[in-house]
């Protein structure tokens, strides 16, 4: 996983250990993509969780995440997963994320293919100390034009 958010702890909406918390969040969730690891991805979720893409109808709390997520790995297995940190916003209990992904899935009884796309997930710190998603949105990219 790279990170290219080059904010200091100087900055406004810089928190460094909200930071490094929030990262080690996300590369624990590409680990459980690429495990294919249903109960590891819901786990850094909050129990009311949103998600939102372009193609399915909205997703809300722990058990629709559960369903939308059984899903997925009942289509297909994530085989690899990169993710790029592009941007942490820290406020208070709050921050949000800016990253974009490359995933490589392999749909059963077809040849594995390349997604690549962005999200935006909103963190909050729970009463535990905890940072987990509360809100997220995921979208894919166009295939990058040939020349």
């Amino acid at each position: 996983m790279t990170n290219r958010t080059g904010a200091t702890g100087s900055e406004p909406g810089s928190d460094p250990s909200a930071r490094t918390e929030i990262t080690a969040q996300t590369e624990r969730y590409a680990g459980a993509l690429r495990d294919n690891d249903t109960a590891g991805i819901l786990a850094l979720w909050t129990d009311d969780g949103v998600y939102l893409d372009a193609t399915t109808p909205t997703v809300v709390g722990r058990a629709a995440l559960d369903s939308m997520f059984q899903g997925i790995f009942a289509a297909a297995r994530v085989v690899d997963v990169s993710l790029e940190i592009e941007e942490i916003m820290v406020d208070r209990d709050l921050a949000f994320e800016r990253l974009s992904f490359m995933e490589t899935v392999h749909p059963h009884g077809a040849e594995p293919m390349a997604v690549r796309g962005r999200a935006f997930l909103v963190w909050r710190r729970g009463p535990d100390g905890t940072w987990r998603i509360a809100r997220g949105i995921g979208t894919p990219l166009p295939d990058a034009p040939s020349h």
